[in-house]
């Protein structure tokens, strides 16, 4: 029995032994992940940055001189996320860019769609909720968004919340000609 005994104290401590020299003597260096791109990605993005919604929807935000205040547009998942609650068939092409800054709710939304009634039913139930929480944290936005432009062609169906909605409405109907 004591056999068994010392053996397992002697393997205890040569692991032991082992376990330090791995890990306390060496030291450990860790590097950030690298991420590659590859001609197929690039060509991805290029092709979901040139769709009309994109162009429709940053030429609103540079003559609303919003860029430097929105982030970049949303991803995919993201605007049928919070726009239409996982559901992406209401529209056939979307861009939308939100303001970065925290309690401002300028907002530049396009949708191509076939059928601007269900892309309207989702932006109304979005902008209610919206309109709920900018009273629970930032009261002073609730009118912006109560006066939210909601504008549409046969094609299109175009969302904008800023500060000069004339200067909005204008720009909204030049683009939908």
């Amino acid at each position: 029995m004591s056999k068994k005994y010392v053996s397992s104290i002697l393997l205890l401590s040569l692991l032991t032994g082992c376990y330090w020299d791995e890990y306390h003597e060496e030291s450990v260096t860790i590097q950030k992940p690298t991420t590659t791109v590859t001609p197929e990605a690039e060509q991805v993005e290029e092709a979901e940055t040139s769709s009309k919604a994109y162009e429709k929807a940053t030429e609103i935000v540079e003559q609303l001189q919003l860029q430097d205040t929105m982030d970049k547009p949303l991803v995919e998942g993201a605007i049928k996320g919070l726009f239409f609650q996982g559901n992406d068939s209401k529209y056939t092409d979307a861009c939308v860019y939100l303001s970065n800054i925290a309690g401002n709710s300028n907002t530049v939304a396009v949708f191509r769609t076939n059928n601007s009634n269900d892309v309207k039913a989702s932006l109304q139930t979005y902008l209610e909720s919206a309109e709920a929480n900018a009273q629970e944290y930032f009261g002073e936005e609730v009118n912006k968004i109560k006066n939210a432009l909601f504008d549409s062609n046969d094609k299109y169906v175009v969302l904008v919340i800023a500060d000069d909605m004339e200067q909005a409405k204008n720009i909204v109907e030049k683009i939908l000609k």
